[in-house]
Protein backbone atom coordinates (compact mmCIF):
# COMPACT_ATOMS: atom_id res chain seq x y z
CA UNK A 1 0.00 0.00 0.00
CA UNK A 2 2.73 2.35 0.73
CA UNK A 3 4.47 1.67 -2.81
CA UNK A 4 1.59 2.44 -4.40
CA UNK A 5 0.85 5.98 -2.20
CA UNK A 6 4.37 6.47 -3.24
CA UNK A 7 3.96 6.59 -6.86
CA UNK A 8 0.95 7.49 -7.49
CA UNK A 9 0.42 10.11 -4.73
CA UNK A 10 2.93 13.87 -4.83
CA UNK A 11 4.52 14.40 -0.85
CA UNK A 12 3.82 17.44 0.53
CA UNK A 13 5.84 18.77 2.92
CA UNK A 14 3.36 21.07 4.66
CA UNK A 15 2.36 17.32 5.96
CA UNK A 16 5.73 16.23 7.07
CA UNK A 17 6.99 16.33 10.80
CA UNK A 18 10.75 15.82 11.17
CA UNK A 19 12.00 16.42 15.32
CA UNK A 20 14.91 14.45 17.18
CA UNK A 21 14.08 13.66 20.97
CA UNK A 22 16.37 10.95 23.69
CA UNK A 23 14.56 8.13 23.52
CA UNK A 24 13.67 8.36 27.25
CA UNK A 25 11.42 11.34 26.31
CA UNK A 26 9.36 9.31 23.92
CA UNK A 27 5.90 7.34 24.33
CA UNK A 28 5.95 3.56 23.86
CA UNK A 29 3.86 4.28 20.36
CA UNK A 30 6.17 5.83 19.29
CA UNK A 31 9.45 3.66 20.29
CA UNK A 32 7.26 0.49 18.93
CA UNK A 33 6.79 2.28 15.51
CA UNK A 34 10.48 3.42 15.47
CA UNK A 35 11.32 -0.25 16.11
CA UNK A 36 9.11 -1.91 13.62
CA UNK A 37 10.43 0.15 10.62
CA UNK A 38 14.48 -0.11 11.57
CA UNK A 39 13.47 -4.05 11.94
CA UNK A 40 11.94 -4.22 8.50
CA UNK A 41 15.34 -3.08 6.92
CA UNK A 42 17.68 -4.51 9.20
CA UNK A 43 16.31 -7.82 9.48
CA UNK A 44 19.38 -9.53 10.48
CA UNK A 45 20.25 -6.83 13.43
CA UNK A 46 16.48 -7.04 15.35
CA UNK A 47 18.22 -7.22 19.05
CA UNK A 48 20.62 -4.10 18.03
CA UNK A 49 17.90 -1.96 17.03
CA UNK A 50 15.98 -2.99 20.63
CA UNK A 51 19.11 -1.83 22.36
CA UNK A 52 19.02 1.38 20.03
CA UNK A 53 15.64 2.08 20.42
CA UNK A 54 14.30 0.65 23.95
CA UNK A 55 17.59 0.04 25.71
CA UNK A 56 16.40 -4.10 25.86
CA UNK A 57 19.59 -6.20 26.04
CA UNK A 58 18.88 -9.64 24.31
CA UNK A 59 22.38 -10.93 24.77
CA UNK A 60 25.94 -9.33 24.37
CA UNK A 61 26.42 -7.28 21.56
CA UNK A 62 30.49 -7.24 19.72
CA UNK A 63 32.01 -3.91 20.16
CA UNK A 64 34.86 -3.27 17.89
CA UNK A 65 35.84 -0.22 19.76
CA UNK A 66 35.43 -2.01 23.56
CA UNK A 67 38.36 -2.01 23.90
CA UNK A 68 41.07 1.07 23.04
CA UNK A 69 44.08 -0.92 24.85
CA UNK A 70 44.30 -3.51 22.42
CA UNK A 71 42.66 -2.67 19.15
CA UNK A 72 42.77 -6.07 17.98
CA UNK A 73 40.45 -7.33 20.40
CA UNK A 74 36.92 -7.46 20.27
CA UNK A 75 34.67 -6.42 23.36
CA UNK A 76 31.64 -6.75 24.36
CA UNK A 77 28.62 -4.80 25.95
CA UNK A 78 26.66 -6.65 27.61
CA UNK A 79 25.71 -5.69 31.18
CA UNK A 80 23.26 -3.18 32.35
CA UNK A 81 25.47 -0.64 33.44
CA UNK A 82 26.99 -0.49 30.19
CA UNK A 83 23.68 0.01 28.36
CA UNK A 84 23.17 2.71 30.74
CA UNK A 85 26.01 4.50 29.36
CA UNK A 86 24.52 4.75 26.11
CA UNK A 87 22.61 8.02 25.40
CA UNK A 88 20.07 7.38 22.92
CA UNK A 89 18.40 9.43 21.11
CA UNK A 90 15.81 8.91 17.40
CA UNK A 91 15.58 11.16 14.92
CA UNK A 92 11.38 10.48 13.41
CA UNK A 93 10.07 11.64 10.28
CA UNK A 94 6.25 11.13 10.32
CA UNK A 95 3.72 12.49 7.42
CA UNK A 96 0.46 12.79 8.10
CA UNK A 97 0.74 10.93 11.20
CA UNK A 98 2.76 7.75 9.87
CA UNK A 99 6.07 7.20 10.32
CA UNK A 100 7.85 7.13 7.78
CA UNK A 101 11.84 7.70 8.49
CA UNK A 102 13.76 6.50 11.85
CA UNK A 103 17.26 7.25 12.61
CA UNK A 104 18.95 5.49 15.93
CA UNK A 105 21.42 7.99 17.48
CA UNK A 106 24.33 7.53 20.12
CA UNK A 107 25.73 10.23 21.38
CA UNK A 108 29.06 10.16 22.86
CA UNK A 109 30.47 11.99 26.05
CA UNK A 110 33.22 13.98 25.68
CA UNK A 111 34.21 12.39 29.29
CA UNK A 112 33.40 10.18 31.56
CA UNK A 113 30.64 11.25 33.78
CA UNK A 114 30.66 11.24 37.57
CA UNK A 115 28.24 8.10 37.27
CA UNK A 116 27.02 5.57 35.05
CA UNK A 117 24.29 6.55 32.99
CA UNK A 118 24.53 10.07 34.19
CA UNK A 119 24.72 12.78 31.36
CA UNK A 120 28.12 14.33 31.33
CA UNK A 121 28.69 17.70 33.39
CA UNK A 122 31.68 18.64 31.61
CA UNK A 123 32.88 18.69 27.62
CA UNK A 124 29.38 17.74 26.17
CA UNK A 125 29.61 14.97 23.79
CA UNK A 126 32.67 13.78 21.75
CA UNK A 127 30.37 12.66 18.35
CA UNK A 128 26.82 11.90 17.62
CA UNK A 129 26.98 8.58 15.64
CA UNK A 130 23.71 7.39 13.51
CA UNK A 131 23.89 3.47 13.43
CA UNK A 132 20.98 2.55 12.28
CA UNK A 133 18.50 4.78 9.49
CA UNK A 134 15.60 3.64 7.47
CA UNK A 135 12.60 4.92 5.00
CA UNK A 136 9.50 3.91 4.74
CA UNK A 137 9.32 1.66 1.45
CA UNK A 138 7.01 4.31 -1.18
CA UNK A 139 8.20 7.20 0.52
CA UNK A 140 12.37 6.99 -0.82
CA UNK A 141 13.04 9.60 -3.46
CA UNK A 142 11.57 12.08 -1.30
CA UNK A 143 13.93 13.83 0.57
CA UNK A 144 12.63 12.26 3.31
CA UNK A 145 16.37 10.92 4.95
CA UNK A 146 18.26 13.99 3.86
CA UNK A 147 15.61 16.35 6.29
CA UNK A 148 16.46 13.63 8.84
CA UNK A 149 19.76 13.73 8.35
CA UNK A 150 19.54 17.64 8.93
CA UNK A 151 17.49 17.55 11.93
CA UNK A 152 20.18 14.77 13.39
CA UNK A 153 22.18 17.06 12.99
CA UNK A 154 20.87 20.32 14.14
CA UNK A 155 19.91 18.02 17.33
CA UNK A 156 23.50 17.06 18.00
CA UNK A 157 24.70 20.55 17.35
CA UNK A 158 22.23 21.70 20.26
CA UNK A 159 23.59 18.76 22.57
CA UNK A 160 26.96 20.38 22.50
CA UNK A 161 28.59 17.23 20.35
CA UNK A 162 31.61 17.95 18.00
CA UNK A 163 30.99 16.16 15.00
CA UNK A 164 28.91 13.52 13.13
CA UNK A 165 30.30 10.29 12.69
CA UNK A 166 28.76 7.51 10.68
CA UNK A 167 29.98 4.25 9.79
CA UNK A 168 29.59 2.62 6.12
CA UNK A 169 31.31 0.86 3.64
CA UNK A 170 31.75 2.53 0.49
CA UNK A 171 28.97 1.41 -1.64
CA UNK A 172 26.44 2.86 0.39
CA UNK A 173 27.78 5.93 1.85
CA UNK A 174 25.84 8.26 -0.35
CA UNK A 175 22.61 7.24 1.52
CA UNK A 176 23.79 7.45 4.44
CA UNK A 177 26.29 10.70 3.78
CA UNK A 178 24.02 12.91 1.90
CA UNK A 179 26.25 12.12 -1.27
CA UNK A 180 24.90 12.52 -4.18
CA UNK A 181 25.15 9.26 -6.26
CA UNK A 182 24.41 10.96 -9.63
CA UNK A 183 27.38 13.46 -9.43
CA UNK A 184 29.52 12.15 -6.58
CA UNK A 185 28.93 15.55 -4.86
CA UNK A 186 29.29 15.73 -1.26
CA UNK A 187 26.26 17.55 -0.40
CA UNK A 188 26.24 16.41 3.16
CA UNK A 189 29.78 17.74 3.85
CA UNK A 190 30.85 14.25 5.26
CA UNK A 191 34.88 13.08 4.91
CA UNK A 192 36.42 9.56 5.11
CA UNK A 193 38.25 10.11 7.89
CA UNK A 194 41.78 9.69 7.97
CA UNK A 195 42.84 8.90 11.16
CA UNK A 196 40.15 5.83 11.52
CA UNK A 197 40.15 4.24 7.93
CA UNK A 198 38.54 0.53 7.56
CA UNK A 199 38.40 -0.84 11.24
CA UNK A 200 40.16 -4.32 9.54
CA UNK A 201 43.44 -1.90 9.45
CA UNK A 202 43.36 0.05 12.51
CA UNK A 203 45.86 -2.93 14.52
CA UNK A 204 48.56 -2.05 11.90
CA UNK A 205 48.48 1.37 10.72
CA UNK A 206 45.92 3.42 13.32
CA UNK A 207 46.51 2.11 16.72
CA UNK A 208 47.08 5.49 18.35
CA UNK A 209 43.83 7.45 16.69
CA UNK A 210 41.94 4.02 17.90
CA UNK A 211 43.15 4.16 21.44
CA UNK A 212 41.87 7.94 21.25
CA UNK A 213 38.20 7.44 20.75
CA UNK A 214 35.90 7.82 24.00
CA UNK A 215 35.36 4.45 26.00
CA UNK A 216 31.73 5.17 25.12
CA UNK A 217 31.90 5.05 21.41
CA UNK A 218 29.80 1.56 20.58
CA UNK A 219 30.44 0.16 17.01
CA UNK A 220 28.56 -2.93 16.50
CA UNK A 221 29.78 -3.40 12.60
CA UNK A 222 33.04 -4.79 11.46
CA UNK A 223 34.70 -3.82 8.14
CA UNK A 224 32.77 -0.52 8.03
CA UNK A 225 34.81 3.36 7.44
CA UNK A 226 33.74 6.36 9.88
CA UNK A 227 32.68 9.23 7.87
CA UNK A 228 33.05 12.20 9.84
CA UNK A 229 31.70 16.07 9.80
CA UNK A 230 32.38 18.45 12.18
CA UNK A 231 29.86 20.64 13.35
CA UNK A 232 30.26 24.04 14.10
CA UNK A 233 27.96 25.73 16.11
CA UNK A 234 26.19 27.76 13.13
CA UNK A 235 23.84 26.42 11.00
CA UNK A 236 24.10 25.22 7.49
CA UNK A 237 25.77 27.50 5.36
CA UNK A 238 23.64 28.41 2.68
CA UNK A 239 26.20 26.73 -0.24
CA UNK A 240 25.24 23.41 1.38
CA UNK A 241 21.83 23.99 2.19
CA UNK A 242 21.00 24.85 -1.15
CA UNK A 243 23.18 21.88 -2.79
CA UNK A 244 21.08 19.27 -0.67
CA UNK A 245 17.91 21.44 -2.06
CA UNK A 246 19.31 20.21 -5.67
CA UNK A 247 19.47 16.54 -4.66
CA UNK A 248 15.97 16.41 -3.68
CA UNK A 249 14.98 18.51 -7.13
CA UNK A 250 16.60 15.48 -9.03
CA UNK A 251 14.93 12.93 -7.01
CA UNK A 252 17.69 12.00 -4.18
CA UNK A 253 16.22 10.76 -1.10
Amino acid sequence: EAGEWGTQQPYDQAFEEVRVEWCDALDASLLEAASDLLKARFRSNKALVDLLVKKVRKGAHTNYCANPTDPSAKGTLESASDVAQLHLALGLVTYKGELVGAAAINLVPACKPARRGAMPTTGGFWCASVLLKAVKPGFEGRGVARRLRRANEAFARAQGAGRMVVPTSGSSRGWWTGTSSRTGEELGGFTESQGFDSLESLPRHHELEFRQLPAAFFLPFDGVTLFVKPLPSTALDAGEEQGEEQGEEQGEE
